[in-house]
């Protein structure tokens, strides 16, 4: 059996430097609060780009057309709850950045 260099299975070899699968392979145990607080930006920013900017736009465009205050009224609620979910996944990023609990 062929082994394999130690350079050859490093995630430069792949352009995954300062990747996040470049920061989990070298991360020491114990750092799971680095992929962790990661993820969570991620998942930040999919619900922002995701959800909450189509939100914004659909109320834009209720607002401007004249609609019904139930859906003005329901399309602000949305908006709302999004961007209260978004506020406490920053504050639990935050946490884990400043805590490291893991």
């Amino acid at each position: 059996m062929r082994r394999q260099h130690r350079a050859s299975l490093s995630p430069e070899k792949y352009g995954l430097r300062y990747s996040r699968v470049d920061v989990a392979l070298r991360a020491p145990p114990g750092d799971g609060w680095v992929i962790a607080g990661l993820l969570l930006f991620v998942a930040i920013f999919a619900l922002g780009v995701g959800l909450i900017v189509p939100a914004g736009q659909k109320l834009a465009t209720l607002a401007k057309s004249g609609a019904a205050a139930t859906e003005l009224a329901e399309a602000v609620h949305r908006l709302r709850m999004l961007s209260w979910i978004d506020v406490a996944l920053l504050a639990v990023a935050i946490f884990l950045m400043t805590t490291k609990p893991f």
